[in-house]
């Protein structure tokens, strides 16, 4: 008999790899988890956010309840980095990494008095927690070269098309745009990736060890669905089930709402949901999404349309003891991606 669950979204799973440093000086891990049905010895309660948005950062807040006090002396209150999977025991949405990233600061307290809490607070974001940069470039060096350069300076991966940190239409702009005189750079790296993609009408965004630049979407053509979400079926719905496409995943948590840009919603823990290059882009079936009035004076609102959505933030958020175990999507209609490019949803834009 198997120990784990043979039912989709049924079965919660998480391991948690804490990087700590030993008194000798040496980084080496430890990891707890609870993959299976077997007794679990510790609760643990998460939130991650990843966005396309420059603000917020990407964050995570992982806490752990009633270690002994050897473990948090010698090993928590020593970490560096931690990496966290989540998900299910079986099922699309399998448990997978949903965070990797340094840790910013180690807090301790009490929780109800008597349950002891350690929180690891995390926060990935390698431009705004660097050094500055100091290089020059002669002329016509471009703004994807001065992004390489600057990359390299900090360990950062290069921001280029092949490494699916530049979309293509990123990686064009940024190669035609040269300088037409030598050029010193100097000061903290997110000033310049900031002012670069400003300058491109492009947006980016940091995960604990790469930096982005896109588009979003140009919106010239319906692009293709990476993953399909539905409600889950009722014993009514035979006829329904079999209108949805092959390899949805059913489910969807409540109404999708929808936002002037596209929609917001909810669905079981889903490690596959990322931000990341290319872009995500999900569909939602089987559903009405509650829909935004029009405001007066107001922003202008993105019809329903074929319910297409670029993944432009995501939050993840469970409790191993408690119900909570769920995604959530905010996205952009595909159609919407012309008004991305004028600025409108980029928080750094003017």
């Amino acid at each position: 008999m198997s120990n784990k669950s043979g039912t989709p979204f049924w079965g919660q799973a998480w391991e948690l790899t804490i990087m700590y440093v030993t008194a000798g000086g040496d980084t080496v891990p430890f990891t707890i988890s609870s993959t299976a049905w077997d007794p679990e010895p510790l609760k643990i309660t998460f939130e991650v956010l990843q966005s396309t948005i420059p603000s917020p950062f990407w964050y995570a807040d992982i806490a752990v309840y009633n270690l002994n006090t050897e473990t948090i002396d010698t090993i928590v209150l020593r970490a560096v980095s931690v990496s966290l999977k989540a998900g299910f025991q079986t099922g699309d949405a399998l448990y997978s990494e949903i965070w990797n990233g340094p840790v910013l600061q180690v807090l301790l307290d009490r929780e109800n008095v008597v349950d002891q809490r350690i929180t690891l607070h995390c926060l990935a974001n390698p431009i705004v927690m660097q050094n500055p940069v100091a290089f020059s470039m002669g002329k016509q060096s471009s703004q994807a070269q001065a992004l390489v350069r600057i990359s390299d300076q900090i360990g950062l991966v290069p921001l280029s098309a092949t490494q699916n940190t530049l979309s293509t239409f990123a990686q064009d702009l940024l190669d035609a745009k040269a300088y037409p005189r030598g050029n010193t750079f100097f000061g903290t790296p997110g000033f310049f990736f900031d002012q670069i993609s400003n300058d491109q009408n492009l947006t980016t965004f940091r995960n604990g060890t790469k930096a982005f630049m896109t588009e979003v979407g140009t919106g010239d053509a319906v692009p293709a669905v990476d993953l399909t979400y539905a409600p889950p079926d009722t014993p009514d719905q035979t006829v329904a089930s079999n209108n949805v496409p092959p390899g949805t995943t059913k489910s969807i948590i409540g109404t999708p709402r929808q936002t002037p840009e596209g929609v917001i919603f909810t669905v079981m823990l889903d490690p596959r949901l990322a931000v990341r290059l290319p872009v995500q882009v999900v569909q939602l079936v089987n559903v009405l999404p509650t829909q935004l009035p029009i405001q007066i004076p107001g922003p202008p609102i993105t019809p329903l349309g074929n319910l297409l959505y670029f993944v432009v933030q995501v939050r993840h958020f469970g409790d191993s003891r408690g119900n909570d175990w769920y995604t959530e999507v905010t996205g952009t209609s595909t159609t919407f991606a012309a008004t991305l490019l004028d600025g409108v949803s980029v928080a750094n834009s003017q």
